[in-house]
């Protein structure tokens, strides 16, 4: 009868041997592995993968510096509008108008619109009495490119100061300089000495400032300063027809008078 084998932990010495080789097996290969690890032979799958270190904006915004081209939008220059410059009338002054244009001038003026209300204004002036007939003719030839006609109505001279407000619309388009070259000149029995020609601005368009002598067959002469605007085809012309000798006197007033007319 064959006697029972030892047994430890339900196990005999043999099976027990084997499972300590088993473990120191295990041991070595633990070891063997980590030095690999740390020798970077063998990549380490389980290790969480680096961050990358964040870029932080900036909390302060780049300016360009003067002298950078920020874009490439080409500037816009504003041209200003015809209705941009007009001045203030002096105090007591009077506002004459019509379909587009106005005009100031001191109270002792009558006259106004005789592009809408013709006969109306026609008529204000014939109430001025006899010495104003010869004015009261001259408004009724006038054609519809005059807007406003007005004149003083306490001048005592056989020439009364007039003013008047033209438009025209060109047919062609022609040069400031041209369009006056072809139309202030001496025709029938009036003749026309012009004086001054200085260009100027008015109402941000080119313009001319004319002082010229007009004298009729029949001897009467005055002194007229005109003031001509050109925008495109469209042609204004603010006249002042002064009695001969006053244009001193009255210049200040038509200085005056010129800063306020307006297009609109």
């Amino acid at each position: 009868m064959k006697t029972a084998a030892k047994r430890y932990f339900g196990m005999t010495q043999t099976q027990l041997a084997i499972l300590g080789c088993l473990v120191f097996l295990m041991i070595l290969a633990l070891c063997g592995f980590g030095y690999l690890i740390s020798l970077g032979s063998i990549p380490a799958d389980s290790a969480p993968p680096a961050l990358p270190t964040p870029v932080m904006a900036s909390e302060t915004p780049t300016i360009p510096s003067a002298t950078e081209t920020v874009s490439s939008t080409p500037e816009i220059i504003l041209t200003p509008t015809l209705s941009a410059l007009p001045a203030t009338p002096p105090a007591g002054w009077v506002i004459f108008q019509t379909t587009g244009v106005e005009l100031w001038l001191p109270d002792n003026f009558a006259g106004g619109d005789v592009f809408n209300k013709r006969s109306e204004t026609i008529q204000r002036v014939n109430k001025l009495g006899k010495r104003y007939v010869s004015i009261v003719a001259a408004m009724k030839k006038e054609d519809k490119s005059t807007l406003l006609f007005m004149v003083d109505k306490n001048q005592q001279e056989t020439v009364k100061l007039e003013v008047k407000v033209r438009h025209l619309t060109l047919a062609n388009d022609l040069a400031l300089k041209d369009y006056i070259d072809q139309t202030y000149v001496s025709q029938g029995n009036l003749q026309v000495t012009i004086n001054e020609n200085k260009k100027m601005t008015l109402l941000g368009r080119e313009a001319r400032r004319l002082t010229y002598q007009s004298r009729q067959s029949y001897g009467v002469e005055s002194t007229i300063i005109e003031y001509v605007i050109k925008n495109g085809l469209d042609v204004w012309c603010v006249v002042y027809l002064l009695p001969a000798g006053q244009i001193l006197d009255l210049g200040p007033m038509i200085n005056q008078s010129i800063a306020t007319f307006n297009i609109f």
